[in-house]
């Protein structure tokens, strides 16, 4: 059994995520400025989400080798 921790991936991928969600909550903003409000609580709620996975979760992938055929005699 061999352990690979995959924390360092989900912290990028969350970031990246989150700049995104960042960029078009702006984008938004920009065209229906009635959404500001709600956009930013959403972008807040998004970036707090994120903290609490980036320290609280240690993410990891468990390989597990399946046994031979167990032969009897």
């Amino acid at each position: 059994m061999h352990e690979i921790s995959t924390t360092e991936n989900s912290i990028k991928i969350n970031r990246e995520y989150l700049e995104c969600i960042s960029r078009r909550g702006e984008e938004l903003i920009q065209k229906v400025p009635e959404l500001k409000s709600l956009m930013q609580s959403y972008i807040a709620l998004q970036r707090e989400e994120c903290r609490i996975i980036d320290e609280n979760i240690e993410g990891a992938l468990w390989l597990i080798q399946k046994a031979g055929p167990t032969v009897v005699i």
